[in-house]
């Protein structure tokens, strides 16, 4: 798989059946495409060696409407975050948690671990993606 067939794939529609009409109430296929992608750096280093330590809410979900010109809602689903372990900019690790399937997950080296979403929640964030949908 190369990378444009990674992106073709990640940005073509999804349908998904069986979803109860909010305006009819009768089920209904719906058809969803991924629009843009925000990515947020929380800067937490301010040199090599000076790290910014602690914890930053976060929000699974984000209407980022009020921070644009848009009047309309632009809803962001957080799917995916990295974290810096270690006491410096310079040395540490880094891991990445995934939202898939409905289910969080830590990715650690060769090591995947379903994680529930409090834990998810406590975590010092560093670079996190977020994807807007739209219905079509």
């Amino acid at each position: 798989m190369s990378f444009t067939d990674a992106l073709s794939f990640h940005t073509s529609v999804e349908e998904i059946s069986d979803v109860s009409c909010s305006g009819c109430g009768s089920k209904v296929t719906i058809r969803k495409k991924v629009l843009l992608f925000l990515i947020v750096h929380l800067k937490r280093f301010l040199s090599p060696e000076d790290k910014i330590k602690g914890h930053v809410d976060f929000p699974l979900s984000l209407n980022v409407a009020p921070y644009s010109s848009s009047t309309e809602d632009m809803d962001y689903d957080l799917y995916r975050f990295i974290v810096h372990a270690g006491e410096f900019a310079s040395l540490g690790h880094y891991y990445t948690f995934i939202f898939g399937s409905s289910l969080w997950y830590r990715l650690n080296n060769e090591e995947i671990n379903l994680v529930v979403k409090q834990e998810v929640l406590k975590q010092e964030a560093y670079i996190c993606s977020s994807k807007g949908m739209l219905s079509t």
